[in-house]
């Protein structure tokens, strides 16, 4: 959803982080809008995709409305609650959750331990049950997710260093999704994913306000939800001195 207008507004499950970083890069429960058949998030009339080019890879770009910080700290009370925050395992993996009550969980693993001795790095996206599309199986309903091993590496390439830590921030409004000629006016979230170091400084600036990082989103109306990951994206703040960005 991050190609239209929206109207912004002014609460996950409570899910195991375990079992939930199982399901997702265990048992590959990798669900997108295209798998399920539901479509893709619709766009602005007239919007035109602008793309930027880095390491080699073409990378869309996304135009914020509001700074970073800003967003940042609407996010921080979801940071503090059950299952939120950030973990490093045993085996070595990291984890960071954002946790929404009674809405979504954005969690992010990086470096997890499959049980075939393999390595990924993984975004999962949690919600209730309930929300869920009606064309989902049950043993699927409430979880996206995808393996964003790729990003992972433009990370590398861009900074040098492997993806190690990450931030979290999130955004959220109202949107029309349309489906097979329906239209269904509904409530998302978006989840910004920005590589940082252990200061907590971001390592991917591409100049004045511009960071490399990936997008995840959710979005849910009565009767349905979609949502998962959506890739790289140069993500760019606006400038202090335009009026309204467009993405």
């Amino acid at each position: 959803m991050d190609d239209h207008s929206r109207k912004p507004v002014s609460q996950v499950p409570d899910v195991s982080r375990r079992s939930f970083m199982k399901s997702v890069a265990v048992t590959g429960a990798l669900l997108t809008a295209t798998a399920l058949g539901v479509g893709a998030f619709p766009k602005i009339a007239n919007a035109q995709d602008e793309f930027v080019t880095i390491e080699g890879q073409q990378v869309k770009v996304v135009k914020l409305t509001k700074k970073l910080d800003e967003l940042d700290t609407a996010t921080q009370r979801y940071r503090t609650g059950v299952g939120s925050g950030e973990i490093t395992g045993l085996d070595g993996h990291y984890s960071n959750a954002v946790v929404v009550p009674r809405e979504v969980t954005f969690l992010v693993t990086l470096n997890f331990l499959r049980q075939d001795g393999k390595r990924d790095n993984t975004i999962g996206v949690a919600f209730p049950k309930e929300k869920d599309s009606p064309t989902v199986p049950e043993d699927e309903k409430g979880m996206r997710g995808a393996n964003i091993d790729d990003f992972a590496g433009l990370v590398k390439k861009v900074t040098g260093h492997e993806l190690r830590r990450v931030q979290i921030i999130l955004e959220k409004g109202t949107d029309v999704y349309q489906e097979n000629g329906m239209s269904h006016q509904g409530i998302y979230y978006q989840a910004y994913i920005l590589p940082i170091d252990s200061q907590g400084n971001k390592t991917t600036a591409r100049g004045p306000g511009k960071y490399l990082g990936y997008l995840a989103n959710y979005f849910y109306w009565d009767g349905g939800a979609i949502g998962g990951g959506c890739g790289a994206r140069l993500i760019t703040e606006p400038s202090d001195h335009s009026p309204v960005a467009r993405r």
